[in-house]
């Protein structure tokens, strides 16, 4: 399944062209050659040499000014596979320790009693599934990889506690592709659940997490919506199809409507901002066939309705550049698969993914959506794909600094700066899993190359 939906990736890339205010990255921290293999060190102990491997699809948290890295499918010290490691990142030292989880590839889960924490807790090794964080405790949803025995697509929830160093098994199965339980709509119960998925979309807002689309093992992507309510512990099923492959319904743009619905995806970037969860493009269904997609939608959680806000109800779209840090009513993204999202003040940055247009591959364009104006703006990066990247000096901002282009990395925000790690990155070596770090800094507009590797 996994070199299925990486070939159906590279028939999907995408182009850009855009403009707003040339912005500089900063190479952080990595080190090596490929493969880029992990040094872990001791566990639960900070060391300047920690690093984790190289991986993709990965899931993040931040929390408390920390950052937060979990699986994937990447390198250990030694081989290559899924990954259950879990990682945590200082930005005011600079250096990474490794938390929990194992140093070996492809491990099963230990899951214990359900709702009871415990020592010897840890999830299965898995890729790209879905995560949250709220109040301190960082949540982990489904993916692919191993539960109590065996491999296949996953519905388990989990919690790790920071404060005590402990996972727990809160919701869902140990076994491994079971189908969702949708119950009725708008009607919350012990038993609903969304039922094995990989590569779904999810926020959290308000003390609920959500989550939306992705595949399963027996279909293609869906378009449903759900929420956890941390309190009951109960999923709702609140929009969207039980079925999959659903066009979408677009509606009249900037109009919200009952019967909207944004069409089956997987792999689409997300924010929350403002009250309202904001979802754009991703691999699915637009309203009539399917492709990459550049459509940005809003949810709005009181209404429970949907608004498509920008972009085409049509896959496959080039992006409309303009000019470099200059907003316009016309500019938009290309279509794009597993880009990187980040929210800050109102504006909703996008960075990179698989741009799915005939002459597309990796990106590394840098976009900013002003909710206020709703105009896109092209910001940083080249409106080419397959670039390779420019490090520059460890530690060292500059404004001739950019990230490869990438897809299936991961990103977090904290402390003003949005940081960028890993993935599938084009570098001088050529194409492959990576372990690079990157900060960007909002208020001077410059990239970090912070740690990991710049070959």
């Amino acid at each position: 399944m996994r070199s299925l939906f990486k070939s159906v990736c590279l028939l999907a890339l995408l182009l850009i062209s855009f403009t707003i205010k040339a912005q500089d990255w900063t190479f952080l921290k990595g080190y090596g050659k490929l493969p880029y293999y992990a040094t872990y060190g001791t566990q639960g102990v900070a060391a300047p040499g920690n690093m984790p491997g190289a991986r993709t699809f990965p899931v993040t948290w931040e929390s408390g000014g920390k950052m937060y890295l979990f699986g994937g499918n990447g390198n250990t010290e030694s081989g290559s596979g899924f990954l259950n490691d879990l990682w945590e990142y200082d930005p005011a030292t600079g250096n990474w320790t490794w938390l929990k989880g194992s140093n070996l590839t492809n491990q099963t889960g230990v899951y214990g009693t359900i709702n009871t924490a415990s020592a010897s807790n840890n999830p299965g090794s898995r890729q790209a599934a879905s995560s949250w964080e709220s109040g301190g405790k960082l949540y982990l949803f489904g993916g692919t990889g191993y539960a109590s025995a065996t491999y296949g697509r996953l519905n388990d929830l989990w919690v790790y506690d920071i404060a005590t160093g402990n996972w727990t098994w809160i919701k869902g199965s140990d076994t491994r592709n079971l189908a969702a339980v949708y119950g009725v709509i708008n009607t919350p119960a012990p038993s609903n659940d969304p039922g094995n998925r990989e590569y779904a979309n999810s926020w959290s807002l308000g003390g609920k997490l959500y989550l939306f689309g992705g595949q399963e093992i027996s279909s293609g992507s869906r378009n449903d919506l759900w929420e956890f309510d941390i309190t009951t512990g109960n999923w709702t099923w609140l929009k969207g199809s039980n079925i999959d492959g659903q066009n979408g319904i677009y509606g009249t743009l900037n109009t919200p409507n009952a019967s909207n619905n944004p069409g089956s995806r997987r792999d689409a970037t997300t924010w929350a901002s403002g009250g309202k969860l904001y979802l754009f493009g991703g691999y699915g269904n637009a309203a009539a066939g399917i492709g990459g997609l550049n459509d940005l939608w809003e949810y709005d959680p009181a209404t429970n309705n949907w608004t498509w806000i920008k972009g085409s109800n049509s896959s496959s779209q080039n992006g409309v550049y303009g000019t470099l840090n200059t907003p316009n009513i016309n500019n938009t993204p290309s279509a794009r698969l597993h880009g990187e999202g980040w929210e800050s003040d109102g504006k909703l940055y996008l960075f990179g993914g698989f741009s799915s247009v005939s002459s597309g591959g990796a990106i590394n364009d840098l976009w900013v959506f002003d909710l206020a104006t709703r105009n896109w703006a092209w910001i940083n990066g080249s409106d080419a794909p397959n670039q390779t990247g420019t490090y520059g000096t460890l530690n060292t901002p500059d404004a001739g600094n950019v990230p490869g282009a990438r897809q299936f990395s991961a990103n977090w925000k904290t402390g003003g700066k949005l940081y960028l790690f890993g993935g599938n990155v084009v570098t001088s070596a050529g194409n492959g899993s990576n372990n690079d770090l990157w900060s960007y800094d909002l208020a001077t507009g410059n990239w970090t190359w912070l740690k990991g590797s710049n070959v």
